[in-house]
């Protein structure tokens, strides 16, 4: 213990001594290194929400066409990177593309996770919620109903509930006690 303390007591002497001295001369290759580390923790942040929402939207293809734009395919490749260790799908947002341009982006999607080298067909694409399964309309629904036979009119107070959260995270599940009266 007494060894301990004393090596703490001079790793920290000796960074607040060499500290000084470090800030009055830091180089080009210090703020190098800040950046680079500053980059890096932001692009982790990046991957993980795109990997969590595992979703692509209309804005991530060019528009009225199948091909995705630099963003999609930088979305994309993170996508990849992952499901080569961990299984996963795409939610593959449909926005206003009618059915025809819709299928495009779909066979789009999979060859380009074929040629990945990824086997496309396990992975399943679908117009679903980002990074879940959202809310069940039913459940939306029996919330309107309770609000109509409250008296406080078809969705106005479920949509002030849910913008103050009172329905709960996703603005669809009432908690107990609130909103039953």
């Amino acid at each position: 213990m007494k060894l301990s303390s004393t090596l703490v007591c001079f790793v920290i002497g000796a960074s607040f001594l060499g500290g000084c001295k470090a800030e009055t001369k830091r180089t080009e290759k210090d703020r190098s290194i800040d950046t680079w580390l500053a980059r890096t923790i932001r692009d982790e942040g990046m991957r993980n929400a795109i990997i969590t929402q595992r979703t692509l939207y209309p804005y991530h293809f060019i528009t009225d066409s199948e091909n995705l734009n630099e963003l999609g395919k930088l979305d994309l490749a993170v996508l990849v990177r992952h499901y080569r260790d961990n299984p996963g799908n795409i939610n593959l947002r449909r926005g206003d593309a009618d059915s025809t341009l819709y299928e495009g982006r779909v066979r789009k999607i999979r060859d380009l996770l074929e040629k990945a080298g990824l086997n496309a067909q396990a992975i399943k694409i679908t117009d679903a919620m980002p990074g879940g399964p959202g809310v069940q309309s039913e459940h939306a629904i029996r919330i309107l109903e309770r609000d109509r036979m409250a008296g406080r009119g078809a969705g106005t107070a479920a949509a002030a509930g849910a913008r103050e959260g009172e329905y709960g995270v996703h603005g669809a599940t009432a908690p107990s006690g609130k909103g039953n009266q």
